[in-house]
Formats: structure tokens, sequence, C-alpha cells
């Protein structure tokens, strides 16, 4: 990802001055930056639970299989309205799923299995 932002950078900075640049990533760094949510969790809870591509935090934030490909969503309220907008416009209107607080998250299972079959 800090690989992908710098290389854009770099094109942006070579189409204003037409100087090229030098990148430099370091793994070590970039490696832990990506862990934080994980990291944290462990450190306060003790625990490390997988989550696999998902993240525990935000709801709906994962692969979701469809009939031509995968798709990956990720949070922020306006996603899933998105989503509930043109697949379901009963979920976008369901208080339990209205923001990405406590309910939403405690009910993510249900979320995902209403939104599973109408995706594929």
């Amino acid at each position: 990802m800090y690989a992908a932002v710098s290389i854009c950078a770099a094109l942006r900075h070579r189409e204003i001055s037409g100087q090229g640049q030098a990148i430099d990533i370091g793994m070590l760094d970039t490696t832990v930056a990506m862990m934080t949510v994980q990291g944290l969790n462990y450190l306060s809870t003790g625990r490390f639970r997988p989550s696999g591509n998902g993240i525990r935090t935000l709801a709906p934030y994962q692969v979701f299989p469809t009939g031509d490909g995968n798709i990956v969503t990720c949070d922020g309220d306006i996603i899933p309205a998105l989503l509930s907008d043109r697949i379901r416009l009963d979920l976008l209107e369901d208080p339990r799923y209205a923001t990405n607080g406590a309910q939403r998250r405690e009910r993510r299972q249900e979320l995902v299995d209403e939104l599973n079959p109408v995706l594929r």
C-alpha cells in the first residue's frame, strides 16, 4: 500500500516537474503499520482473534462473492447505504444496521447472511 501511494506521488511529481523520484519503502515499518488493528486488539485483550479478510471493528468489511467475481466492502456508513440502496433498500431503513456502531457490529453475521444471497 505504501509503495503504491509513493509510486503515484512520484509519477505526479514527474508530471509536474519532469524529474524522476526514488522511493524507499521499509518492509518492517510497513508491516507494523498494517498490523495496527490486530496488534492493538491483542495488546488490549491479551487474545489474538483472526478476522480473515475483515476487521472486527467495522461491519461489513470483508470479501463478498458475486456472480462475476468478488467484491470487497470497506467501512463508512456510506458503503452499506450504497449497497443497501441498490440491493436491499429495507436494510438501509433497518435501525439495526443504521450506523457502524455496536448494533451493526453485534449483528455482523446477520447482515452478511442478508447480503450474501443477493450479491451472489
